[in-house]
């Protein structure tokens, strides 16, 4: 009967066939038919699928004898060690620390095969940096595994970065298990962190490689001078080598010392208020003023980076003006952009100075209340600048200002935020801001120029092609021009905005990038406002 069977299999015949396939309902004595039917077929699949249960059996045996032959003489078993070093070196992150998340290096490369797992465990480089979630060490477990982590990178500098948890209700402290390692921190970077952790973290014998730091306090955490002072006096700020450093909370006027001090080993230093409240009469500001700038600078003799919040209101300072070395000077302005550049450079004699950025804060003040333009002051104060950022206000006549670079001659990137101000119903009037920009037969207004960013409403395409084509008639410098301009409907995505032609500026070796910002028109009132419908 199996033989009969088997013959059926590959060419069965139904008396039913017929039917099969159609809503017809068999009667009883025909279902018994079928049933009948179907026995030795059904014997036949049982007897089909043991035998291919050990052909599988068979044929994994196979395979895996093969398989396991073949790793023998794989490649990556032939790659010497120290290129597998670098090939793991080269997996971890690039604008991060390494993170402890499984499905990312190094964790990743020890869930390989044991011998890639040997291999990371014994390269310290692997776990010299770490990324710590406060809110994820939850557990001893968790914590257990950090500072494991931290132990494997010895006896190489450790760079750790660790965010805390936002709302606070998360209190848990990291410096009982990374501050023994202490002495090998190279950057330490904390967010959102709550102040009792910072002193703790403060409160090591001895970090002699701490070189980069970076606090960022939470919103809700206020130091008084003293606090500050103790925290200032702290080790971590006190390295014998150079130190960049990075705070930022919500009252950094108090982080600089009333009495004078001296930190000679900081080059580049940022003061940053975690909370913007320039709000009520001057003394209740928290960000710095002219006082607590010329103390900074005084007691920082070898900085060479500034980036610090400044309200440039109070007293002109009667003394001579000091000179610095510094490099770079970012001011995020809680002023006005004028009176910034004559009350506040004016006291200071900057010859090394080369990047300096202004980003105002608040409305600007008209210029025509100044004798004289700003910029040309700052020619003398610091003749060296070539990089220049300005945030600006229609009510600063632009004009000048570009009259005013001729004070500058070393200008090479000049980045210019054109902002309308609420109270100037005029509008702006880029046309006349590029061509004196123009470079004529006569004269070029930057002779050094390579790279113009412009940050406004609109700019006609006339204008700025103008204003390359002279550039290339002329045989100037420039080499870039980046505009980053607003745009209305009928536009739903960035995407949709088509790009004029700059082929023929590119062909000659002018670049040309454009920004748009999409900007939604505001929704006219109704009787309906307020009302839900």
């Amino acid at each position: 009967m199996a033989k009969g069977a088997t013959q059926s299999a590959a060419a069965p015949r139904s008396l039913f066939s017929e039917y099969i396939g159609t809503n017809y309902i068999p009667t009883d004595t025909e279902i018994a038919q079928i049933g009948a039917h179907l026995v030795p077929y059904e014997m036949e699949l049982v007897h089909l699928e043991a035998q291919i249960q050990a052909l599988s059996v068979q044929r994994d045996r196979l395979k895996s004898y093969i398989d396991s032959h073949k790793a023998l003489i794989s490649q990556p078993r032939r790659i010497p060690q120290d290129i597998v070093e670098e090939i793991f070196l080269d997996c971890l992150p690039t604008a991060h620390n390494a993170v402890m998340d499984a499905r990312e290096a190094p964790l990743l490369l020890g869930r390989i095969c044991s011998r890639w797992r040997s291999i990371a465990l014994a390269l310290p480089k692997l776990w010299a940096s770490l990324h710590i979630s406060v809110g994820f060490l939850t557990t001893d477990l968790r914590t257990t595994a950090v500072v494991e982590w931290l132990r494997r990178a010895a006896p190489l500098p450790l760079y750790i970065s660790a965010q805390y948890d936002r709302s606070g209700f998360v209190t848990h402290s990291i410096a009982p298990f990374i501050n023994h390692f202490s002495s090998r921190w190279a950057a330490l970077h904390l967010y959102d962190t709550p102040a009792t952790d910072i002193f703790l973290l403060a409160a090591v014998r001895d970090a002699p490689q701490l070189a980069d730091i970076r606090i960022n306090f939470r919103s809700d955490q206020y130091l008084d001078h003293k606090q500050a002072s103790d925290l200032l006096r702290a080790k971590i700020f006190a390295a014998p080598l150079p130190q960049k450093i990075r705070l930022a909370l919500p009252k950094p006027k108090l982080i600089v010392p009333l009495a004078p001090f001296t930190w000679d080993h900081i080059t580049d230093l940022t003061l940053m208020q975690s909370t913007v409240t320039c709000t009520g009469p001057t003394d209740d500001i928290d960000v710095l003023f002219n006082t607590h700038v010329c103390r900074v600078l005084e007691g920082c003799r070898n900085l060479k980076s500034l980036e610090i919040p400044v309200c440039p209101l109070d007293e002109n300072i009667r003394r001579p003006p000091l000179v610095h070395p510094l490099e770079t000077l970012i001011i995020h302005n809680h002023g006005t952009t004028f009176v910034l550049l004559k009350y506040f450079l004016g006291n200071f004699i900057l010859p090394q100075l080369t990047k300096l950025h202004l980003t105002t804060l608040e409305s600007d003040w008209d210029e025509s209340v100044l004798p004289a333009h700003p910029l040309m002051r700052l020619g003398d104060q610091a003749p060296s600048v070539s990089d220049l950022h300005l945030d600006l206000l229609i009510r600063s006549s632009m004009i000048s200002v570009v009259k005013g670079l001729d004070a500058l001659p070393h200008i090479e990137r000049l980045s210019l935020v054109l902002k309308r101000d609420d109270y100037d119903m005029v509008g702006l009037d880029e046309a006349a801001f590029f061509k004196a920009l123009t470079p004529t037969e006569m004269t070029n207004p930057c002779p050094s120029l390579l790279d113009l960013y412009v940050y406004s409403e609109h700019c006609q395409e006339t204008v700025w092609k103008e204003f390359l084509q002279a550039h290339l008639d002329h045989s100037t410098s420039f080499r870039r021009l980046h505009l980053h301009l607003w745009c209305q409907d009928p536009y739903d995505t960035v995407d949709q905005i088509p790009l004029p032609d700059t082929s023929r500026f590119r062909d000659r070796g002018i670049d040309v990038f454009f920004e748009y910002e999409l900007v939604t028109p505001a929704v006219e009132a109704t009787p309906w406002d307020g009302i839900e419908r």
